[in-house]
């Protein structure tokens, strides 16, 4: 299965934040995965990439630097991939 989601990027008063909105979690508990499982949690402590996610589940990056938004775009959508596949392994 693919997923789409939408990325998008919103600037913050010191910061642009770019992030998914939660698509990756909402599709993956809707196909039966495990959004909190071990395996999810090791991937999200390895901090290979400067996406996180927060306590809502929302992947996300942040800047200062207009320049790194081209980037980050590509690296949450990235993220959302494998937040989707690590969290519906077993399905």
């Amino acid at each position: 299965m693919w997923l789409f989601a939408f990325v998008r990027d919103c600037p913050m008063a010191t910061y642009i934040q770019i992030d998914e909105a939660d698509d990756a979690a909402m599709y993956a508990a809707l196909a039966g995965g495990d959004t909190k499982s071990r395996c999810l949690s090791r991937w999200a402590e390895a901090e290979i990439s400067p996406v996180r996610i927060d306590a809502n589940e929302v992947l996300l990056a942040t800047t200062t630097d207009q320049r790194r938004v081209r980037e980050y775009v590509f690296r949450v959508a990235e993220a959302t991939q494998q937040f989707y596949a690590l969290a519906t392994v077993n399905q």
